[in-house]
């Protein structure tokens, strides 16, 4: 018999199963891949649906691994050609899988098309009575599987006239894989569905295929007449999908004329919009049109890091805020939007945790809801609600108490030390590296009197304990604290005490009683 043979990949790397698919120009050599799977068990499963002749299995997978489905393989389907993939050259390691019945293993660093097509081969020699049916040309669902994904960059003109004779093309498309997570039966009851109500409406006429594995995309072919009769058609499938698939998105496209532009459709049209669930979560279609895909300003980090870094965090918590709005009036990709904030929130809380804010608490809070939220309007009311009001009684918290600063905090403990020295702002500034006119600005926001009043507060405070506990002299006990002008001193001490360096001293020797002035 002539025909071609079925061939299964098993592996659980996305990509490596990607490689091989488009190793090969399968048809062209009589093989064709019926199925892709990521596990053994899942191996299984579409071994009984799709009755290949030769399944490419990985040594080491998840759920059932190549060593155990070897054995089970050759148990219910001995007449099944088995051959290994293995990661790294360890005979010993395939061995047992050689034992079970793998007619060969393939080391996946030295994979490459003639190493792949001479195991296939020998594979297939290997099936009583079969001959492989070779074809010079590719069929036109497997060229446009290649050209829209990247691994050709030519279509067969001929092949396409004959495929879609109708002058007139609209992409119909949904990202199978987040609406059905790895539910492959609701994946084919969708896909059945979709192509019975176009059958049903008369439209016949198209190219199923399956992109990457997760997209379901159609290419309809029809006449100009039917636009609007198509149009109803598909919204009526796609409400049905949604009634099976909550989270469904169907994307169809504009209309087109010439395949030349069929890969810049899906590009730049199509696959921005099939991201778009988040933002659409009340729809189970949208058209092309609807979303415009905005080119957004980026955030300004570095004012955002100098705000946190002057410990404006108000400042900083507001720019932050406004930008994430903006971001989802944008429509900004999600998975993007929600890297963002949770990046932002890691720097506003590392900064903060200096206060006493338990940030790794916070942080796997705020970030489990963030992925949690499925639309738009989840994600904006926790981020309102939830993180950003959080944030900001923290914040309200920090510039309500300045003895929390640790700033502050360390500023007092020198000045506590050294108030006996010459002390001016410039000192300070200088040894806590801030700019003369920041330290001053940021001195005052969270100390009333600044810094020239609470210097004068802890030398007066010191004063008294010598002049109650001492016999020095008052001009002694002014040069003690820190004065250089002794009547500087005496006035400073009046106006925070209310009496004279003397009358303090006379009050506290006579047993406390005030005296008169």
């Amino acid at each position: 018999m002539s025909r071609y043979c079925r061939v299964l990949v098993i592996d659980d790397e996305f990509i490596t199963r990607q490689g091989i698919k488009h190793m090969l120009l399968w048809e062209q050599e009589g093989f064709q891949i019926v199925g892709e799977a990521s596990n053994g068990q899942e191996g299984l499963e579409m071994i009984e649906k799709y009755q290949p002749e030769i399944v490419l299995a990985d040594i080491v997978m998840p759920v059932l691994n190549g060593i155990d489905f070897s054995l089970i393989l050759q148990e219910k389907y001995p007449d099944i050609k088995l051959i290994i993939l293995s990661s790294y050259d360890n005979f010993e390691y395939v061995r047992t899988t050689l034992l079970n019945g793998a007619v060969d293993y393939v080391l996946k660093p030295t994979l490459n098309p003639e190493i792949l097509l001479r195991a296939l081969k020998k594979a297939a020699r290997g099936i009583p009575g079969f001959q492989l049916d070779r074809k010079e040309k590719i069929d036109v669902s497997t060229q446009l599987e290649r050209y829209l994904t990247g691994y050709s960059e030519t279509l067969e003109e001929e092949g396409l006239k004959n495929c879609f004779p109708y002058l007139n093309c609209r992409i119909l498309a949904a990202d199978m894989k987040k609406a059905c997570k790895n539910n492959r039966r609701q994946m084919e009851q969708l896909q059945e569905m979709i192509q019975d109500r176009l059958k049903k409406d008369g439209f016949d006429t198209y190219q199923a295929l399956w992109l990457e594995q997760e997209t379901l995309c159609y290419i309809i072919n029809y006449k100009k007449k039917a636009e609007e009769e198509l149009l109803l058609s598909i919204e009526s499938s796609a409400r049905r999908a949604g009634q099976i698939a909550e989270k469904i998105l169907f994307v169809v496209s504009r209309p087109f004329t010439d395949f030349t532009y069929i890969k810049d459709i899906y590009e730049k049209g199509v696959k921005p919009c099939l991201q778009q669930k988040f933002y659409f979560n009340d729809k189970a279609l949208i058209r092309e049109e609807e979303y415009t895909a905005v080119e957004v300003q980026r955030f300004h980090y570095e004012k955002y890091t100098e705000l946190l870094k002057q410990k404006q965090y108000s400042q900083a918590l507001e720019l932050f805020q406004k930008y994430i709005w903006y971001l989802a009036e944008s429509k900004y990709d999600e998975y993007l939007s929600k890297n963002l904030l949770k990046n932002l929130l890691y720097n506003f809380l590392m900064e903060i945790e200096k206060y006493g804010v338990e940030s790794d608490r916070l942080r796997g809070e705020f970030f489990r809801k963030i992925d949690q939220s499925e639309s738009a309007e989840e994600y904006m009311e926790y981020c309102e609600g939830g993180a950003f009001a959080r944030l900001r009684e923290i914040v309200s918290g920090i510039e309500n108490n300045s003895d929390s600063d640790p700033v502050v905090a360390q500023i007092k403990d020198y000045i506590n030390e050294h108030y006996n020295e010459k002390l001016d702002l410039t000192d300070i500034a200088q040894e806590f590296g801030f700019n003369y006119h920041y330290i001053s600005s940021y001195f005052n926001q969270h100390i009333s009197e600044g810094f020239s009043g609470y210097l004068n507060t802890v030398r007066i405070e010191k004063s008294c304990d010598l002049l109650a506990e001492t016999k020095m002299s008052i001009s002694d006990i002014s040069a003690a604290v820190g004065y250089s002008d002794h009547g500087y001193f005496c006035r400073i001490f009046r106006k925070l005490m209310g009496q004279t360096p003397s009358q303090y001293r006379h009050r506290k020797n006579s047993g406390g009683q005030r005296n008169e002035k």
